[in-house]
């Protein structure tokens, strides 16, 4: 099978390389990949093509968005959860494709209800996103990193978690909502985040609006570094499980469980390592490139 996915240059730099996690393992697999910024290249009836249809409509070149004839080969990827805007836009949009799969269960279960035929695809563990490689002697001068774009439920909750620990080295990087398409001193990508995600003990995971989706991408990024998650209660973990492989608590109590996890340096290697191994060994990227394989090989040419 040949893929060509869809990014853009203008648009988050999230979901390009969520997209470049997905063509890595469509390699891996053997199929034929290549990624295309802001336009469709010309139509290839051997190919089929993968789009974030949000991130392409709002950040795409206009004069090369598909026509009916790419859309019709086209996976839409739905990258967003209910009660956000973006799920709106995802709806708006996602019909107009041959086929769409999504990364939250929640997510494809909404867009079902609505009529939209979409399957869930599992992620998993990407070698690209793993600067750690299990090491333990690398160190981890951050106590507790926070990577979130300014929103209007968290960013008020940030100074009383920060006021509560006093005695730890905390990273809060917080850039503006509005798009962000090259590093900033607020903002990293790529191997600077991982590499900081490796340098830190515990990422901070606090939910946006409305919204109690698996932050599946944030948290196997930092599994993959060895970079424990305590978070907010969320949806669709599975087959991650609370307690084993991050910590979950409420917000009002969510410094109170990071600090006691900073006091218990045994508690929280174990935590490492339960989740890293498990990622590592049995939540491969392979099914989610098989999925789209097999959904890609429905597709009329």
């Amino acid at each position: 099978m040949r893929f060509c996915f869809l990014s853009t240059r203008r648009g988050s730099r999230f979901m390009t390389e969520l997209l470049l996690a997905l063509s890595y393992a469509c390699a891996d697999a053997g199929h034929r990949v290549e990624l295309a910024l802001d336009a469709f290249p010309p139509l290839d009836e051997e190919t089929v093509y993968v789009a974030i249809p949000h991130e392409l409509h709002a950040h795409g070149d206009p004069a090369g968005l598909p026509d009916a004839r790419h859309r019709a080969r086209t996976i839409a990827l739905c990258t967003e959860n209910p009660g956000t805007p973006w799920f709106d836009q995802t709806l708006e949009l996602v019909t107009q494709f041959a086929t769409a799969v999504s990364i939250n269960r929640s997510s494809a279960a909404a867009l079902q209800q609505r009529g939209v035929p979409c399957t869930h695809i599992q992620l998993g563990y990407v070698p690209a996103w793993d600067t750690w490689r299990r090491d333990d002697a690398v160190p981890r001068p951050i106590d507790v990193l926070y990577l979130g774009a300014a929103d209007t439920r968290r960013d008020p909750l940030l100074p009383g978690i920060r006021h509560a620990l006093p005695a730890r080295a905390c990273q809060f990087l917080v850039p503006p909502l509005e798009v962000r398409t090259a590093p900033r001193p607020d903002f990293i990508t790529g191997a600077d985040k991982y590499h900081r995600l490796r340098s830190s003990r515990v990422l901070l995971n606090l939910h946006r609006t409305t919204s109690q989706a698996f932050e599946w991408m944030r948290f196997l990024e930092a599994i993959c570094n060895g970079c424990v998650v305590v978070s907010e209660p969320s949806l669709d973990s599975e087959p991650l499980i609370p307690g084993e492989h991050f910590l979950v608590a409420d917000v009002e109590h969510i410094a109170s469980v990071v600090d006691q996890l900073l006091d218990d340096p045994a508690r929280l290697l174990a935590l490492r390592h339960r989740a890293y191994d498990f990622v590592r060994r049995e939540l491969s990227m392979r099914p989610a490139a098989e999925r789209l394989a097999e959904l890609a090989a429905e597709l009329p040419r």
